[in-house]
C-alpha cells in the first residue's frame, strides 16, 4: 500500500487543477496538521429539501435537485470543490481502491431516472455506466475478479449497485424495492458462466424487500441492509451478507425487532463493524452509532454514541478514524471525526450553512479484497442445497422433537403481488407464495434438493401427517449453479456441525423440484378455502350461535370470522402459518394437534371431510392462510 501522504501527493500531483469556489459558507471548521492532511469527497444536500426525504423511503433517500458531490482538503478547509457540474443530482460516492476514480448516482436532469456514473478523479470526466435499468443507486467498488474458468485469471472491476429495473413491488412499503445487482467495468469473453460476450449484469439478491446501503468488506462479502418480514409485520430490519455476485446469502446482524432501522454500515481495520440504528421517521434515517465486532457479530453489540444528536453515514478510515455526518439539530448535518472514548462527535471537518453535508468517503488508497470464485452459470437455472441436520437448531418447536418426526422439507416460492392486483382489499397479500415441491426429510434430519435458481425461496418441515413444525418467514435463494449447505435450521451459529456423511448424500440422489411455474401449487381463502366452506359448514355456521364459528355469505366476512378465538379453548379457529395449533384443523381432523390438553367435536359432525378437502385445508393454515 502507498504511504497516506505520499498518496496524497501524488493524487494532486495529477489532478487538473481547477479555481476552488467558495460554494457553500462554512460555519466553523477545525484545523488539521499537515501530517494528518485528510481529502473527502461528500454529497451536500440543500436544507430546504431535507425535511421532504424524512416523509419518503428513508433509503436510497430521493434526493432533491440541487444535491450535489464536493471535494474538500483539510489543507484548505473553509473551501470545496464541486465534482458534479452539469448534473441536477449527485449523491452515493464511492472511491475505488486505488484512491483515483469516483463512482456515483447522478441525474443530468429532474426527470431523468438516477444512473450509475464512473469519473477518474483526475480528469473529472464522467462516463455513464447504466442505462435502462430502473432507478440505480448506492454504488460500489468491488474487487477485480474473474469469471472465466478454469484458470480464472482474466479478471476484471466490477460494482455492485441497487436497482429497481425488475419492478419488483416492495412488500414493506409503496413503489418498487431497490434490488442489488453486480455489473462489469470491462468487457468479459464468453465462457462457462455466460454465453455472449460483453458488458455483464447479473441480478444479485432475490429478498422480496427493500436492500440498501451496501458495503464491501475486507474478506470480499457484500454486507447489506434489507428489512425482513416478521409474520404479518414487514418492518424488521437487518444486515445480510453475500458474495459479490449475489451467492451464499447469509444473515449477518439483527434483525431489529424493536421499530429501529439498521443501515450505513462500514468494517474498520480492527475487525469492527460500525451502523447506525435510526428511525424511519427521520431524515436519512439517521439515529446512534452502534459497533459489533466481525468475529461474534450477533452477540456483541454495543452503542458508541451515547451523546445526543443523529449520526449518519459512518466511514472507517484505513488508519482507524471514524468519519460521521452528525447533527445537533436535525435536519443541517455537518462532517464530523468521531470521538469513541467520549460517545460524542469530535473534531468538526465541514459544516456549511444551508446544506446538509452527508456520506462522506476518503480519497486515499485502501487495501483491495481478494476476488471471489464465482459459482454463476446462466444457462443452468437451478441450484443444489444440502441440509446436514434440521434437529440442530435454536428454536425451541425442534428442539423438543424426538428424531424422525420431521418427514419432508417443503419449498415455497414467493412472488411479489402488483397494487392493485385483487381488487383494493387490504387482505390481499403482498407476496403470493406457491409450492415448488417437497423433499424428503432423512432419520438423521438431512435432506438433499435441487431447486429453482435466483427464485426467492422459503421452507417448511412437515411431520408425517403432513402440518408445519417450523417455518422460515424471510426469503432465500441460490443462484443458477449454485451449491449451497446449511448445517440446520436456526442452529448455533458459533458451533461447528459434526463430521459425518448424511443420510441423504449416502442415498446418491437428490430430490429434484423444478416443476414449470405455471404447474407450482398455491392456495386462496377466495378460490380454494371459502368453496369447502360454504358446501360444508354454512348449514350448520350460518350464525355466531355455534362456538362463536360463523360462515357467512360474504366471503371477506366470513375470513375475518375465522381469527375469531373459540371457546372454551381460548384459541383461534385459525393462527396463520401453524395448522397444529389451529381449532378449524382440529374440528376436520377429530382431534387436538398440538400437546396442550382439551377436547374437540369433529366436524362437519354427520359426514367427515374427504381427504383431500382436509389437506387443502391444513396446507392453507400452514401457507399462512392468504385470503
Amino acid at each position: 500500500m502507498v504511504p497516506f501522504n505520499r498518496h496524497l501527493a501524488t493524487f494532486v500531483n495529477s489532478c487538473v487543477f481547477v479555481t476552488l469556489l467558495p460554494a457553500c459558507t462554512p460555519k466553523q471548521t477545525t484545523g488539521i496538521d499537515a501530517e494528518t492532511r485528510l481529502v473527502l469527497v461528500f454529497t451536500q444536500v440543500p436544507v430546504r429539501g431535507m425535511r421532504e426525504i424524512a416523509s419518503r423511503a428513508p433509503h436510497p433517500p430521493d434526493f432533491p435537485v440541487g444535491t450535489r458531490i464536493v471535494r474538500w482538503d483539510s489543507q484548505n478547509p473553509s473551501r470545496v470543490e464541486v465534482l458534479s457540474e452539469g448534473f441536477a443530482v449527485a449523491a452515493d460516492p464511492c472511491v475505488s481502491f486505488s484512491g483515483d476514480s469516483l463512482l456515483f448516482a447522478g441525474k443530468r436532469s429532474p426527470r431523468d431516472p438516477w444512473n450509475i456514473w464512473v469519473m477518474p478523479l483526475s480528469s473529472r470526466t464522467p462516463t455513464q455506466v447504466t442505462q435502462g435499468l430502473g432507478h440505480c443507486r448506492s454504488p460500489i467498488f468491488l474487487p477485480l475478479s474473474a469469471i472465466t474458468g478454469p484458470e480464472f485469471i482474466d479478471k476484471v472491476r466490477w460494482i455492485s449497485f441497487t436497482s429497481t429495473v425488475d419492478s419488483i413491488p416492495d412488500v414493506t412499503g409503496t413503489g418498487f424495492a431497490p434490488t442489488l445487482y453486480c455489473r462489469s467495468l470491462n468487457r468479459v469473453e464468453s465462457n462457462a458462466s455466460i454465453q455472449t460476450p460483453g458488458i455483464v449484469t447479473w441480478r444479485s439478491t432475490f429478498n422480496l424487500t427493500r436492500t440498501f446501503t451496501p458495503t464491501i468488506l475486507a474478506d470480499g462479502r457484500i454486507a447489506f441492509a434489507c428489512l425482513m418480514q416478521q409474520g404479518d409485520s414487514a418492518n424488521a430490519s437487518a444486515f445480510m451478507t453475500v458474495n459479490w455476485e449475489g451467492t451464499d446469502p447469509n444473515p449477518f446482524l439483527g434483525p431489529a425487532t424493536d421499530g429501529t432501522l439498521m443501515s450505513m454500515g462500514t468494517e474498520s481495520p480492527d475487525r469492527s463493524f460500525v451502523f447506525v440504528e435510526g428511525s424511519v421517521e427521520a431524515p436519512l434515517a439517521s439515529g446512534r452509532l452502534v459497533r459489533v465486532w466481525m468475529r461474534r457479530p450477533m452477540f456483541t453489540r454495543e452503542r458508541l454514541s451515547t451523546s445526543p444528536g443523529h449520526y449518519a453515514f459512518p466511514t472507517a478510515l484505513p488508519d482507524g478514524r471514524l468519519i460521521v455526518s452528525y447533527a445537533g439539530q436535525l435536519p443541517d448535518f455537518g462532517i464530523f471525526q468521531f470521538d469513541a472514548q467520549h460517545g460524542a462527535p469530535g473534531k468538526m471537518l465541514y459544516d456549511a450553512r444551508g446544506w446538509a453535508d452527508v456520506q462522506a468517503a476518503p480519497v486515499v488508497q485502501r487495501p483491495e479484497p481478494l476476488g471471489r470464485i464465482t459459482m454463476i452459470v446462466d444457462d443452468k437455472p437451478s441450484g443444489d442445497l444440502h441440509c446436514l441436520n434440521v434437529y440442530d437448531s435454536q428454536l425451541e418447536e425442534l428442539c423438543r422433537l424426538p428424531r424422525g418426526t420431521i418427514r419432508a422439507v417443503r419449498v415455497i416460492e414467493g412472488t411479489p403481488v402488483p397494487a392493485g392486483e385483487g381488487g383494493a382489499s387490504a387482505l390481499v397479500p403482498r407476496v403470493r407464495s406457491r409450492i415448488v415441491g417437497e423433499g424428503v426429510v432423512e432419520e438423521d434430519g438431512s435432506f438433499n434438493l435441487v431447486v429453482p435458481g435466483s427464485t426467492p425461496l422459503r421452507f417448511q418441515l412437515l411431520d408425517s401427517s403432513g402440518m408445519a413444525r417450523a417455518t422460515m418467514h424471510n426469503w432465500m435463494w441460490l443462484h443458477r449453479r449454485d451449491q449451497r449447505g446449511c448445517i440446520g435450521c436456526h442452529e448455533n451459529p458459533e458451533l461447528a456441525p459434526e463430521n459425518r456423511s448424511t443420510q441423504a448424500l449416502l442415498r446418491m440422489r437428490a430430490d429434484t423440484l423444478l416443476k414449470p411455474p405455471a404447474e407450482r401449487e398455491s392456495f386462496s381463502f377466495r378460490g380454494d378455502v371459502n368453496p369447502v366452506l360454504q358446501r360444508s359448514c354454512l348449514p350448520c355456521h350460518s350464525g355466531s350461535r355455534i362456538s362463536g364459528f360463523s360462515i357467512t355469505g360474504n366471503d371477506t366476512t366470513s375470513y375475518q370470522k375465522l381469527f375469531a378465538t373459540q371457546q372454551p379453548t381460548g384459541r383461534r379457529f385459525v393462527e396463520k402459518g401453524a395448522a397444529r395449533s389451529s381449532v378449524l384443523i382440529w374440528a376436520v381432523r377429530g382431534k387436538v394437534m398440538d400437546t396442550n390438553s382439551g377436547t374437540v367435536r369433529s366436524m362437519p359432525p354427520q359426514m367427515a371431510l374427504p381427504r383431500s378437502e382436509i389437506d387443502l385445508l391444513t396446507a392453507w393454515v400452514d401457507f399462512g392462510a392468504p385470503f
